[in-house]
C-alpha cells in the first residue's frame, strides 16, 4: 500500500505542476485508505486552491484541517488569506461543487449558499465586503493563536481591501505593519497592492503619492522599492480612469526606461491613451516595443492599433500590422 510519505510526494508534485483535480483525487484515495493528512499536505492543497482562485474550496480545506486536529502554521494561514484575497468572482464554481464530498465542511467561515445562485451573489459588492470581513477574521484568529503574521499575510489583507477599494482600511494595515516590530518592512508587493486599492477607490492623488513614496529613500517608508510591471499596470489604470492620458504615456515611458517587459494589459492601456490623444506616432513606437518584447497583439489591442492608424490615414501601416498578426 502507498504510505503517507508517498502521498505527500505525489501531492507535492501536483502542487508544482498546478494540477488541482489530481490532487483532490489523491486526497479522496487517502481518506478511503485511512491515511492521515499532515499540515504540509493541507498547505499544498490550499496553495493549489489559491492559484486556481478557488477560495471557497480553500476555506473548506482549512476548516477540515482544524476539525481533524491539525494546527495551522503561519504558511497555512498566509496561503488561506491569499486564496481569499485573490478570489475571482468570474471563476467557475464547477470544481468546488464537484469536490464538496472530499471534505465534510462544518458551519464556519463561509456559510452555505445555493450553488445555482452563488455565482451571482459573489459578484455583488455586499459579498465582496463580506469576503473582506472573513479575511480579517482569519487574520485575527491567526494573531490570537500566537502566530506571527509575515509580510505575505499583511499583503493579502491589503489585496482584499483593494477588491472593494477600501483605501482607509488598507492604509491602516500598512500602519500596523510598521507598528509590528516582529514583522519585516513592507515590500514592493505591499505598495503595488496599495496603489491597486487607490485605483479601485478612484483616488488618483493617493495612487500618485504612494507611487512616489515607495521610490524615496529618505521618507517615512523604510527603504526604496522599485516599481514592477504590475505597479505600472495599476498606476496606468488609475490614470486612465481619471482621463489623464498623457500621464499614462509618461508611465509607459518610465516603464520602458526601466527595461520592464510589458504585458498585454499595460500595452492596451498605453494604446488607449494614444487613441484618446490621437497620437499615431506614439502608438507605433508602442507597437514596436511590443514586438521587441515579444508581446503578441491581442484582439483588443489589434482593434485599437487599426483604429488609430486608419484615423491618421495610415492604411499602409494597418495592412502591415494585419499581415504580421495573421502570420503569428
Amino acid at each position: 500500500p502507498i504510505n503517507e510519505l508517498t502521498y505527500g510526494a505525489l501531492l507535492g508534485a501536483c502542487n508544482r505542476v498546478n494540477q488541482l483535480m489530481p490532487a483532490f483525487t489523491l486526497v479522496k484515495e487517502m481518506k478511503e485508505s485511512g491515511a492521515t493528512l499532515t499540515e504540509e499536505m493541507f498547505l499544498k492543497l490550499i496553495e493549489l486552491c489559491s492559484r486556481n482562485k478557488q477560495a471557497k474550496t480553500a476555506v473548506d480545506v482549512f476548516e477540515a484541517m482544524r476539525s481533524s486536529g491539525v494546527s495551522p502554521g503561519v504558511k497555512t494561514y498566509t496561503s488561506l488569506l491569499t486564496a481569499m484575497a485573490n478570489n475571482d468572482s468570474n471563476s467557475s464554481l464547477h470544481f468546488e461543487a464537484k469536490n464538496r464530498s472530499v471534505f465534510i465542511r462544518p458551519r464556519g467561515l463561509w456559510e452555505e449558499t445555493h450553488e445555482e445562485s452563488y455565482d451571482n451573489i459573489l459578484k455583488t459588492k455586499a459579498n465582496a465586503a463580506n469576503n473582506l470581513f472573513r479575511v480579517f477574521l482569519v487574520f485575527g484568529e491567526m494573531k490570537s493563536s500566537g502566530i506571527q503574521p509575515d509580510v505575505a499575510a499583511y499583503n493579502a489583507l491589503i489585496n482584499s481591501c483593494a477588491a472593494v477599494g477600501d483605501l482607509e482600511r488598507a492604509m491602516g494595515v500598512l500602519k500596523e505593519m510598521y507598528d509590528d516590530q516582529n514583522c519585516f518592512p513592507p515590500d514592493a508587493i505591499t505598495f503595488t497592492s496599495l496603489i491597486k486599492t487607490a485605483a479601485n477607490a478612484h483616488d488618483i492623488k493617493a495612487a500618485e503619492q504612494i507611487f512616489s513614496d515607495m521610490q524615496q529613500r529618505t521618507n517615512h517608508f523604510s527603504s526604496f522599492h522599485s516599481p514592477s510591471e504590475k505597479t505600472f499596470k495599476h498606476m496606468m489604470n488609475a490614470n486612465l480612469n481619471a482621463n489623464r492620458f498623457r500621464r499614462v504615456l509618461e508611465l509607459w515611458d518610465d516603464m520602458m526606461g526601466r527595461q520592464l517587459a510589458p504585458t498585454n494589459h499595460t500595452c492596451s492601456s498605453a494604446l488607449t491613451a494614444c487613441q484618446r490623444l490621437k497620437n499615431v506616432d506614439k502608438a507605433l513606437r508602442i507597437y514596436n516595443s511590443m514586438n521587441r518584447f515579444s508581446v503578441r497583439l491581442d484582439n483588443c489591442s489589434l482593434l485599437k492599433m487599426v483604429k488609430i492608424c486608419e484615423e491618421a490615414g495610415r492604411k499602409d501601416v494597418t495592412r502591415e500590422i494585419l499581415i504580421k498578426r495573421s502570420s503569428q
